[in-house]
């Protein structure tokens, strides 16, 4: 809203009269208030780019994000301990599969240690190195499953994502771990509350730089630089009358596919491949 409105609309609303002028004066107030909220509103209004993305995603059915192929055999190798919740795990695995188990973790029928273990499985994929980064954040902190749980049971007070977020960035710091995989723990163990954390990783980010005006630097952590993320993702689900979680979703599998089709053009560019390999197989080639 352009600060001369706002002057106007203070003056206005601070102007005074007779005792007997007191109901117009209300309503004169009501009216101030109203013209606020709705041009403060206004400010964050999906861009028409989050318009269109999410209108497409209608258009087809708002289908689930596809999950991710992982190495089981791999993951079972590196952590023996796991291997039990291994072999649990489904291949693809999807975003309800981990959020169905990680959110057990307020009941006590999950422990902290396995929640994060599960994202960092769904997070790499089949990134060769993803259990090498997953062991290093597990090996350097020792207290991880303590710190874990205390910043997981904030998650469902009022606010919770961002006192949540403030903890990891904060008291309860693990070492190696950066806010692309801490924001994913936090997105899991919060999914189905009505303002969850969110995902902010490079992908996000550089979605959002492109097709909006929001410029976000996902790499340290930042709480205000998170704050405007959920802000703006909050304001514009509840304006497109969906959950703040499923717009993250379609913004991380939009970018997902973008860049998997520029890796799949570049390689097809650089070597031939074979015509039967689809095209994130020939994306990691």
């Amino acid at each position: 809203m352009p600060r001369r409105q706002l002057r106007l609309l203070a003056f206005w609303s601070s102007e005074r009269g007779p005792l007997d002028n007191r109901p117009t004066l209300a309503i004169k107030g009501l009216i101030i208030q109203g013209a606020i909220l709705v041009m403060l509103g206004r400010m964050h209004e999906p861009p028409a780019s989050v318009q269109a993305l999410i209108e497409d995603w209608w258009r087809r059915g708002s289908p689930r994000q596809p999950g991710v192929d992982w190495n089981r055999t791999l993951w079972e190798e590196k952590f023996p301990a796991y291997s039990t919740l291994f072999a649990e795990l489904p291949v693809p695995l999807d975003r309800p599969a981990v959020q169905g188990r990680c959110e057990k973790l307020h009941c006590g029928a999950f422990r902290a240690d396995e929640a994060f273990l599960l994202t960092m499985v769904w997070g790499y994929g089949v990134t060769g190195y993803g259990w090498w980064r997953t062991k290093r954040v597990l090996e350097h902190n020792a207290d991880i499953g303590p710190q874990l749980t205390a910043v997981a049971m904030m998650l469902h007070t009022d606010n919770g994502a961002m006192l949540a977020y403030r903890a990891l960035a904060d008291d309860h710091r693990l070492q190696f771990l950066e806010p692309a995989f801490g924001t994913k723990f936090l997105y899991f163990c919060s999914a189905s509350a009505r303002h969850p954390a969110l995902i902010l990783d490079q992908l996000v980010a550089k979605w959002l730089r492109v097709n909006t005006t929001l410029s976000l630097d996902p790499v340290p952590w930042n709480s205000e630089t998170y704050a405007q993320w959920l802000n703006h993702a909050y304001s514009w689900a509840d304006s497109l009358h969906i959950r703040p979680d499923e717009l993250e979703s379609c913004v991380f599998e939009d970018q997902y596919n973008k860049q998997a089709t520029i890796r799949a053009a570049n390689a097809g560019r650089h070597c031939k491949t074979p015509a039967s390999k689809s095209v994130h197989e020939r994306s990691l080639l």
